[in-house]
């Protein structure tokens, strides 16, 4: 992303060189990735039911909020980058499981892990994700977001759906980068911190985080998972990964939020690197120790099921890092199971470089057998709540119709993240769920 002064927040350019790839590997991401969807299929599930234990129980979802066609919304298309990892995972468990006899040593079981979460890195869509989050966050500041597939060849249906952009990227073959239109002007609200345009530089990273703080948030409300979908939580090193290995371009993100913090004054003083050293800290977490803990469990014993580190029904809490308008943050989340099916969710968000702002979290969940619901607020006071809620019940045996509600505060750490319409302080989302449980 090219540098916006604070008081001028036109774009020209998103850049995103650091993601592009070479052909082949690109030919074999997209090819992998439709393998591993089919996978996770009832196929994938049929053949678990007769050659392995039952595995932890994962979704294929479609949603009405995928096809609304105005940037909506963040939250519910990280489950698509989620669920594709984890059938991935579920193919990588299976074919494990069938073949344990060739797999019989700490050093082919190593060979084996380290194979299977390559597949699962370039079968991931988390580019496409670092992307819609920088373009979500320019349509809903007003901007005219467009992505391109290449360096120098534009999507020519800039404003398709998420869904769309990945699946263009899918059959092209292609890299994949973002730009806003050069004469566009980014709005934020009008009590967004000073490092307004941070919002957009930080947005595809923030993206990438936000995987690994959903993927852990699930992993403690089911209460397990599978070594090799493990990959997921290190996206929490989202900014240290940038800054180490992003492109040195006008196009960097680290060194525009940065420059942008300087010159707003929200710290005259950072520059990247103190990002990254910041993000590096989140190796701090409960999830890292069960990360490690669950590779050994595989590569000494031949343990596929991997759990979350609970401590007297108390989840160990876990760190994630996200840029916003007010300075870098450091977020803490953590929980309480009362039992399988009752557990509630605790967060404390707080900018660590920056402003003085903080904001609270509290959530529940409660499984009923055949129906379940989901409860989370988020703010720094009653008046800046951000809400999400979702119940769902099940409709045949293995499909389950679920229904979801988002509020947005703009003004909201949380809330800038999401919001659809920076012009407004709240904005509001329903959608319509159909799983399918494998």
């Amino acid at each position: 992303m090219k540098a916006s002064h604070p008081t001028s927040l036109s774009a020209p350019k998103v850049s995103r060189a650091s993601h592009a790839k070479s052909q082949p590997l690109v030919v074999a991401h997209r090819c992998l990735a439709i393998a591993a969807a089919i996978s996770a299929s009832s196929w994938c599930a049929a053949q678990e039911a007769a050659t392995m234990p039952p595995a932890p129980r994962d979704t294929i979802t479609l949603q009405s909020g995928y096809f609304s066609g105005d940037y909506a919304n963040n939250v519910d298309y990280a489950q698509v980058v989620l669920e594709q990892s984890r059938g991935t995972e579920r193919l990588a468990r299976w074919v494990y499981e069938s073949n344990k006899d060739k797999f019989d040593s700490p050093v082919n079981r190593t060979a084996f892990f380290l194979g299977a979460n390559i597949v699962n890195f370039i079968g991931n869509s988390f580019i496409p994700y670092h992307e819609w989050g920088h373009a979500s966050r320019m349509e809903a500041g007003g901007q005219r977001a467009q992505f391109f597939t290449s360096s120098d060849a534009i999507d020519p249906a800039p404003s398709r759906g998420f869904l769309g952009y990945a699946g263009n990227m899918l059959f092209k073959f292609s890299g994949a980068t973002g730009s806003a239109d050069a004469k566009s002007i980014f709005k934020a609200n009008n009590e967004s911190g000073r490092a307004r345009y941070g919002i957009v530089n930080g947005a595809g990273v923030n993206n990438e985080i936000f995987l690994a703080e959903r993927n852990d948030e699930q992993y403690f409300l089911k209460g397990n998972g599978g070594v090799f979908g493990i990959f997921n939580s290190e996206n929490r090193f989202a900014i240290a990964q940038y800054v180490t290995w992003g492109p040195d371009s006008a196009g960097n993100d680290m060194n525009n939020i940065t420059r942008s913090y300087r010159q707003s004054g929200v710290d005259r003083n950072i520059q990247p690197d103190d990002l990254r050293k910041i993000n590096l800290l989140s190796a701090f977490s409960g999830a890292v120790v069960s990360d490690v803990l669950a590779r050994r469990d595989f590569i000494v014993d031949g343990k596929t099921d991997a759990q979350p580190w609970l401590i007297k029904g108390f989840l160990v809490p876990n760190q994630y890092n996200y840029l916003s308008s007010r300075g870098i943050t450091r977020k803490w989340m953590s929980g309480y199971a009362f039992s399988d099916s009752l557990k509630i969710l605790g967060s404390y968000e707080s900018v660590v470089r920056g402003d003085d702002y903080a904001e609270f979290g509290l959530g529940a969940y409660k499984d009923f057998g055949t129906w379940d619901v989901y409860a989370k607020v988020t703010g720094k006071d009653f008046d800046t709540l951000n809400l999400e809620a979702a119940a769902s019940t099940y409709v045949a045996k293995d499909w389950k119709l679920g229904l979801k509600a988002y509020v947005w505060d703009s003004r909201s750490l949380l809330g800038e993240r999401n919001t659809l319409d920076f012009s407004k302080n709240k904005t509001q989302q329903l959608s319509v769920a159909l799983s399918y449980v494998y």
